[in-house]
């Protein structure tokens, strides 16, 4: 069985993603999407797509449920997790392919609302799942003025913030997730 799909990063399109073949919270395989996709090539360079040959452990003719995710993160991709039932006989070309596959910036998202501000104001975010996040806000000096950890819920949620500082000016507010960043832009008025 081949697992084959797609996933880039919109923030940074000339960049290769590594997606990881998962059993639980068990790694069965990784591979990096760099490979050109026709139907892709409106998108950047078009280098998004993977394939992931199913791991020996997977053909012993049970079915296994497994899901295929950004490398290091908890972002699993679209059409996770799947069933496969591979024999240890089976032949490649009778197995059936899926095809997961994944838009980070449609899967991650920061909102900044009222942008200007005063120091107080919400961030909405849309983060999958218990996917583990830290939302940071510097200043233009690149100073860590508040920083905070937040698990997503599998939609859009909220974080209300109130930023205790005298100074006005431009704040970067940054949300990482494994090796992935959304960074915006944000004025404080006093």
């Amino acid at each position: 069985t081949e697992i084959k799909g797609w996933a880039w990063n919109q923030n940074y399109p000339s960049k290769t993603v590594s997606v990881e073949l998962i059993e639980g919270s068990t790694v069965l395989a990784t591979s990096v999407a760099s490979i050109f996709r026709q139907d892709l090539d409106t998108m950047g360079t078009g280098n998004y797509g993977f394939v992931i040959v199913s791991p020996s452990i997977l053909r012993n003719g049970q079915p296994h449920s497994v899901s295929v995710r950004i490398k290091g993160t908890s972002i699993l991709l679209g059409g996770s997790p799947i069933v496969v039932n591979c024999s240890s006989s089976a032949r490649m070309s009778s197995i059936a392919t899926v095809e997961p596959q994944i838009d980070l910036e449609k899967s991650l998202s920061l909102t900044i609302s009222p942008n200007p501000n005063t120091g107080s104001f919400k961030c909405i975010l849309n983060l999958s799942n218990h996917t583990k996040a830290k939302l940071i806000i510097r200043n233009i000096a690149g100073t860590e003025v508040w920083k905070q950890e937040v698990v997503g819920l599998g939609g859009e949620q909220y974080q209300e913030i109130n930023l205790n500082i005298e100074s006005a000016g431009i704040h970067i507010v940054t949300l990482e997730i494994g090796g992935q960043i959304i960074s915006k832009r944000m004025v404080v008025l006093k």
